[in-house]
């Protein structure tokens, strides 16, 4: 289950400075740089960077507490603003590119929107002068996912510099310009620009830089006018940035053009997901118009709906799927279920049948043949859950083919499905409480002479939807497939 680590700092600014995206970027303020065989990405988690020397003298130097300032002679401190936030137990991204060496952390705040994230930035040269900034991601698109486990999004983005206890500003400084380039690191792997991951090499990775001012008068901090513009990750719903007009030549104004912060960003794990685009990227047609090989293997399933093999052998049948599409077939099937053993974190996604009918081979005296539950069952909605926890991809995806159509069940908030996981998995009570649920808003139904399977799925979604554990529910998102007249699928329904 995941955790948040409760580590809450005062983070003493001497301004809030916001500098605001406009969709006008001046080219001159932007950089795009080859690719660098010098840069290194990867990721590490915090306990683990506490042992790094080198990261805690860099992090002691974070402002805990206000200090005020007595002597006359030191003007006043510029420390005039206390922020309050909590790192998340979440892998940093750690970027070391020619003898600096940045930390990028997800951090989270009492209040947040689902519509945005924030990172917090360190950054250490090989001096030991360290630097760091807020990044606020205001979200202007929905997240996708990318083949090597990253993300593209789009946003607008607000820069706060933490200015640390030892600076200090004069009262005669009535004006006060920080600026910054903000080095973002990219890959395109797979062909798309995304943020870079832990998954990506240094032959793909490349970065963006972007300029960003603040400024303001005694210490109050607004951002500088920009100018003219163009998306700052080159496509493929990268991050943009604002430019500046302010070119840093004047070495006079505090933070000149020499600084330069490096980063990647680290997403909140329950940032929305664009779950129809994800599905789409799974199901529908290649841009040659082939099929993908998750579509094929549902079209072979509905194929294959009105078999109901023997007496003696049931139809279910289905695969497993990495996010490169490669499969993996069942090491059982039954009438009841599809069962995979030791298969790697990698198989995320799900696909099996509820064929149309099967063998009851526990009646007596003979086998009978049974009309089979046509949506999700008890245990697809648990073997989902199970999935996500062991898998830790928030694509995990469960999709189902039966003749009620083709149905996808995906993670909406991960922090809700790993607390359902864990009920569902060690709480006998709440195990109980769900089949009771269950069985009343779909097997009920499907009981009825004649069965109504469409109050069956009715029950299914409401159970999806409204079922509460803690307080909280499922954190589980039900889509049907859309089909065209050809039979390929075009769209996803949320149901």
């Amino acid at each position: 289950m995941r955790k948040k680590i409760k580590i809450s700092f005062l983070l003493l600014l001497s301004f809030i400075g916001l500098v605001f995206v406009s969709c006008e970027l001046q080219e001159e303020a932007i950089h795009q740089h080859e690719h660098n065989s010098n840069l290194k990405l990867y990721e590490m988690k915090f306990e683990e960077l506490m042992t790094n020397k080198k990261f805690v003298n860099s992090f002691s130097k974070l402002p805990k507490s206000k200090r005020s300032i007595t002597n006359a002679t030191f003007g006043r401190t510029v420390m005039e603003n206390e922020y309050g936030f909590t790192i998340a137990n979440k892998p940093a991204k750690v970027i070391e590119n020619n003898g600096v060496t940045s930390y990028t952390f997800l951090i989270t705040r009492d209040s947040t929107s689902s519509e945005s994230f924030e990172n917090l930035v360190i950054q250490t040269d090989s001096l030991n002068t360290t630097k760091a900034v807020i990044i606020k991601y205001n979200l202007t698109s929905p997240i996708t996912t990318t083949e090597d486990n990253s993300y593209s999004f789009s946003s607008n983005n607000e820069i706060t510099p933490i200015v640390y206890n030892n600076t200090q500003v004069s009262e005669s400084s009535k004006m006060i310009i920080i600026c910054y380039w903000i080095t973002t690191t990219y890959c395109n792997y797979g062909g798309s620009k995304h943020i870079a991951g832990a998954n990506c090499t240094a032959s793909y990775m490349y970065t963006n830089s972007t300029y960003h001012c603040t400024a303001g008068d005694d210490g109050t901090m607004d951002d500088i006018p920009s100018g003219g513009g163009s998306d700052g990750g080159g496509g493929g719903g990268s991050t943009t940035s604002t430019g500046s007009n302010y070119d840093g030549s004047d070495t006079s104004i505090h933070g000149n053009g020499s600084n330069s912060i490096n980063t990647a960003p680290v997403l909140d794990e329950n940032a929305p997901i664009d779950h129809v685009a994800e599905l789409k990227k799974l199901t529908n047609n290649k841009k040659d118009g082939t099929k993908t090989n998750i579509k094929l293997k549902i079209d072979e399933l509905l194929s294959r709906l009105e078999n109901t093999g023997s007496t003696t052998t049931t139809e279910e049948d289905g695969a497993m799927f990495d996010s490169n599409q490669n499969s993996l077939p069942p090491n059982q099937t039954g009438g009841y279920f599809t069962k995979w053993y030791g298969y790697g974190p990698e198989y995320h996604i799900t696909l099996h049948m509820h064929q149309n009918k099967y063998w009851d081979l526990t009646a007596t005296p003979a086998p009978v043949l049974k009309l089979t539950n046509p949506v999700p069952s008890d245990k697809d909605t648990y073997n989902l859950l199970l999935n996500f926890d062991f898998t830790n991809n928030p694509n995990s995806t469960s999709i189902i083919v039966s003749r009620l159509g083709v149905f996808a069940l995906r993670i909406e908030n991960q922090s809700n499905a790993d607390n359902s996981y864990n009920q569902l998995t060690n709480n006998p009570d709440e195990i109980r409480r769900f089949q009771i649920e269950y069985d009343d808003l779909i097997m009920t139904p499907l009981g009825l002479i004649p069965s109504d399977e469409n109050l069956a799925l009715q029950g299914y979604i409401s159970l999806i939807n409204n079922y509460q554990i803690n307080g909280e529910n499922l954190g589980l998102v039900i889509y049907q497939a859309v089909f065209d007249s050809n039979g390929n699928i075009i769209n996803w329904i949320k149901l």
